[in-house]
């Protein structure tokens, strides 16, 4: 407990306080530049009277004789009182001057507090949000998280209803299509009769004629187009139910493999006479419409070459199936290296030669593309003795002409195709010549 003074002390000690104060107030009053500069002009003002005292006064006299002795009594009393005064000036100054330093050191020491609390408060901001950031990753982290679960969650969500959509849609398209395949296998049950009777009348015709396989097949669509208006009662619905087919497919949302599954689902449930008197339907001006329908799901696959009814193939009839795996494996290399001529990025001719056994007999075929143009040789050893050449060139020029023109629905050409019969010495060549814009 801080003890106070006694009130006697304190009445003794006050008039003692006051005079200190007047006396620190008067100091500071001396101790200031308005006293300096009271100081330095009184010095300058005693300057000029000391002067004027001095030389009135003093028994001055003006001669070219310098009196040393008042000079130098002139001079103490300049050094004396005035420069005393001067330094007393020069002392209050350099007081004030430090004064006013330890002012600024002060006021300086004071910001400089100043500024190291306002940094220690940043630092406590900067931790403070240093905090609050971590916390907000952590909390943006946990909420990136839930929405990547939720993300995931809804793209299975999504994906499970696509897959549930495509199995309605499939299953929907199912059962109609189906339901209509039903529908179309009984009309094509009523049709047989008039299927046969127009393919039995298009054989009639030609046997009859000898002529070259482009006239034939140019005569067959134009008595097909004549037969079929005198039965369009019975055949008409057929056309038109399997467009339909065809068009459900086309048109239908399921994926392309499935498209073309129900394609051949269709296409195996076609007869040979059925898969005729299509070929020459969509050969004439009435099967325009369903062409291209016809050419993507490949409807006529199953048609044979040897099957049409243009192709004089009766001397070939006892080794037909070894001649279409043949000719299979040329339409395999014929379509692979006509792509790669119309390559754009392929800037080589084509030549190659290769042993290609016909029906078990030795055979060599050499294929050249270059400047545009198609050149096949099958060379055949001329002890071949089950066919004639000439025969073996019309069946050539036949499958040739079926392959490029005939089996894609193309209307056709007349000379497409130069053959001609080479002779060796032990060997004979057939060979054709085509340009690629005739066959392409």
């Amino acid at each position: 407990m801080v003890k106070r003074p006694s009130p006697l002390l304190q009445e003794l000690s006050h008039p003692f306080l006051e005079k200190s104060k007047k006396l620190i107030r008067y100091n500071m009053n001396v101790f200031s530049e308005k006293s300096a500069k009271v100081l330095a002009w009184s010095g300058l003002l005693l300057i000029v009277v000391s002067i004027f005292v001095f030389i009135c006064f003093s028994g001055w006299s003006f001669s070219w004789i310098i009196n040393e002795e008042k000079i130098g009594q002139y001079g103490d009393f300049i050094g004396g009182v005035v420069g005393s005064l001067f330094a007393f000036v020069g002392i209050i100054l350099y007081y004030i001057a430090l004064t006013e330093q330890r002012k600024d050191i002060e006021i300086n020491r004071k910001a400089l507090e100043t500024q190291i609390e306002t940094l220690n408060q940043q630092i406590c901001e900067f931790k403070t949000q240093t905090i609050e950031m971590q916390e907000t990753r952590t909390v943006y982290v946990e909420q990136t998280n839930l929405y990547r679960e939720q993300t995931n969650y809804y793209q299975q969500q999504v994906k499970e209803l696509k897959d549930q959509t495509k199995i309605s849609s499939l299953q929907h398209f199912n059962s109609e299509f189906y339901s209509l395949l039903g529908v179309f296998i009984n009309i094509r049950n009523d049709c047989k009769e008039s299927f046969n009777n127009v393919i039995q009348n298009l054989k009639e015709i030609v046997n009859s004629n000898k002529d070259t396989v482009y006239n034939k097949h140019s005569i067959l669509v134009e008595e097909y187009t004549k037969l079929y208006y005198l039965n369009s009662c019975s055949i008409s619905i057929y056309f038109k139910t399997l467009y339909r087919l065809l068009k459900m497919i086309k048109d239908s949302n399921i994926e392309s493999e499935h498209k073309q599954r129900y394609a051949k689902t269709l296409r195996s449930q076609l007869t040979d006479n059925e898969l005729l008197v299509l070929y020459y339907n969509y050969c004439s001006d009435l099967g325009e419409k369903v062409k291209l329908l016809v050419s993507e799901y490949v409807l006529l696959k199953h048609l044979n070459f040897m099957d049409k009814i243009e192709i004089d193939v009766q001397i070939f009839e006892n080794y037909k199936v070894p001649i279409l795996s043949y000719l299979n494996k040329m339409s395999i290399l014929l379509d692979s290296k006509i792509e790669q001529a119309l390559d754009l990025e392929n800037e080589n001719d084509i030549d190659i030669s290769e042993e290609l056994p016909f029906i078990g007999l030795p055979s060599k075929y050499n294929l050249q593309i270059n400047d545009n143009c198609l050149i096949l040789g099958i060379e055949f050893q001329n002890s071949i003795s089950l066919f004639s050449k000439e025969n073996l060139k019309n069946l050539f020029i036949m499958y040739l002409y079926d392959h490029f023109i005939l089996s894609k629905l193309k209307c056709t050409k007349k000379g497409i195709f130069e053959s001609q019969i080479i002779e060796h010495i032990e060997t004979f060549e057939l060979q054709y010549k085509s340009e690629l814009t005739n066959i392409i």
